[in-house]
């Protein structure tokens, strides 16, 4: 319960952040230069396997359109041969968010959710993460892979007052099409870190002036929401999305 408080209303994970774009120049068909995801975008990003229980009690219905199997199968290859990704635990069905891709190796995120939860702007690093076959394109795609953080309230028992209660860290690739390139697909997988004690203060790790429940290191390799190891951060489940690029005019 508290894990899901952590994670949110909105979605904790609904996001991307600040990233990293190794030399990539600004998107600009007109004058020859080859186009990257260096922007602005906006989407909405969708359980890759839905909670059928959550979304009968929130009222959600299906959207048709919205299911994206090949780019779910990618992102969970590693927890089934298959690449089934188990039920999602994310607290709402769907995630609204406005990632800005900057050209300096920088991108600030926002989603629907810092209104209801309080969680802060997302800021992190992303970078080209090779090239990978996704259908139904059939031809090799730029694969972007990002890691960011943003910090998130929570309510303690007993209490109306938010206090801190640690951070939320996501896995967020995307696929890049030069053919298309004011679209993209891709995934996120958001992962809580609890790393703060009842008074919303950091739990540090003995003798380091580091979160015992660091953010910091390398995410779990698998997302499986129904493993709760309170010395692992928690995956709440895969999300997959399509972005635009938000015009000039």
């Amino acid at each position: 319960m508290i894990l899901k408080r952590l994670v949110g209303v909105g979605f904790c994970a609904a996001v991307l952040a600040t990233a990293s774009l190794v030399g990539l120049k600004a998107h600009d068909d007109d004058h020859g230069v080859k186009p990257t995801p260096v922007g602005s975008w906006f989407g909405v990003a969708h359980p890759c396997t839905p909670d059928a229980g959550l979304e009968a009690a929130l009222g959600y219905v299906e959207k048709p359109g919205t299911d994206d199997a090949n780019i779910c199968k990618n992102a969970c290859k590693l927890n089934t041969p298959a690449g089934v990704c188990p039920t999602s635990q994310f607290p709402v069905p769907e995630v609204t968010m406005i990632p800005t891709i900057g050209a300096d190796n920088t991108v600030t995120a926002y989603d629907f959710a810092e209104m209801i939860d309080h969680h802060t702007i997302a800021q992190g690093r992303w970078d080209l993460n090779g090239r990978t076959r996704i259908d139904p394109y059939g031809k090799l795609l730029d694969r972007y892979q990002a890691s960011f953080i943003w910090f998130q309230s929570r309510t303690p028992t007993g209490g109306p007052i938010s206090i801190y209660g640690g951070a939320v860290r996501p896995r967020f690739v995307t696929f890049f099409d030069d053919d298309d390139p004011d679209v993209m697909r891709g995934f996120i997988q958001p992962y809580a870190f609890p790393y703060t004690d009842n008074n919303g203060f950091v739990i540090l790790k003995p003798g380091t002036p580091f979160p015992l429940l660091d953010p910091i290191k390398p995410l779990p390799a698998v997302c499986d929401p129904t493993v709760f190891d309170p010395t692992q951060p928690h995956c709440f489940g895969t999300l997959h999305f399509v972005i635009r690029r938000t015009p000039s005019h």
